[in-house]
């Protein structure tokens, strides 16, 4: 018998395994589409914004997911705070969006020779592969925090910044919270921002913040006109210009209610910017002397009949 020296080889095809029976598959719920002459329905904007607002309350901390950005020296600080990375990374989670990239690189041939990077953020819903918007964003080894040092050191370090700004840009799009949050403090350059460290080191509390507040009472008189739609509660006007928000005010009006408040306006008294308004149950002792009331009239009625 002859052999050629050469061994017979065999591939082995991998065994099927079965899954663990540890790993719960998460809940998937499918995006859903709307007619694109009504859009989402009542029931859902409502929903959506009560979400935020309420993830934004109850999740986020200032200063490590959003921060206020000093407007003057005397500490004042914008009313709408600036979203930060550790914050649109949040936002994503919970709404389930992965982040994909395109960039575009420029160097400049004038000496040092800096680059300059240009990027497209695109969000898809993970679980159903829609995708649901995109936001820009850019960066250089030119600005100056960035000055003393050679643009091929901090090519790196420029480009991951290029990057979140994109991204955040794409969560304040797509997810719709430019109403609560800007990108302004991530936008700025460090010329602009308070402090000499840059975005890197965020700067110190202000001695008087510019917060929102909450307040409950009941909507007196609700109104539209001059492009606003307008609220009176406990003595103090509330405004908005966003028309679901200015319709629930509207539908809500004679009811106990609990509302989100800007502070108060410079130029007009017991006047503040409305961000969230919703129905709340009247305190025990105003419910018994409505009931009172209303048993008197009923008692009264039926006497005169």
């Amino acid at each position: 018998m002859k052999t050629t020296g050469k061994e017979e080889t065999t591939t082995r095809q991998p065994s099927a395994k079965a899954p663990p029976t540890n790993i719960v598959p998460l809940p998937v719920e499918a995006m859903k589409s709307y007619p694109m002459a009504t859009g989402m329905s009542e029931e859902d904007i409502n929903a959506r914004i009560a979400k935020v607002y309420w993830i934004k309350e109850e999740l986020m901390k200032d200063g490590v997911h959003y921060g206020y950005t000093p407007r003057n020296k005397n500490g004042d600080t914008y009313d709408k705070p600036s979203l930060y990375q550790p914050g649109a990374q949040l936002l994503n989670v919970i709404f389930q969006h992965a982040p994909s990239y395109k960039h575009e690189v420029q160097r400049f041939n004038e000496k040092p020779g800096h680059f300059l990077f240009n990027l497209d953020c695109t969000l898809t819903h993970y679980p159903t592969g829609t995708i649901v918007g995109a936001g820009v964003g850019g960066a250089s080894t030119g600005e100056s925090r960035w000055k003393d040092t050679p643009p091929l050191s901090s090519y790196n370090s420029v480009f991951k910044i290029g990057a979140k700004r994109a991204y955040v840009a794409a969560t304040v799009s797509c997810v719709g919270v430019s109403e609560i949050f800007t990108q302004d403090l991530e936008d700025m350059t460090d010329d602009e921002l308070p402090g000499s460290g840059g975005r890197q080191q965020l700067p110190q509390p202000p001695q008087r913040r510019l917060r929102r507040g909450e307040v409950e009472g009941l909507l007196e008189k609700a109104a539209f006109g001059n492009g606003s739609y307008w609220g009176l509660v406990n003595g103090h006007n509330y405004w908005t210009k966003e028309q679901t928000l200015g319709e629930l005010v509207l539908k809500l009006k004679g009811e106990w209610v609990r509302l989100v408040h800007g502070p108060e306006s410079e130029s007009k008294a017991n006047t503040h910017q409305l961000f969230a308004i919703e129905k709340s149950q009247a305190p025990t002792t105003l419910r018994l002397r409505q009931n009172l009331s209303a048993k008197a009239g009923e008692t009264g009625n039926g006497s005169q009949g």
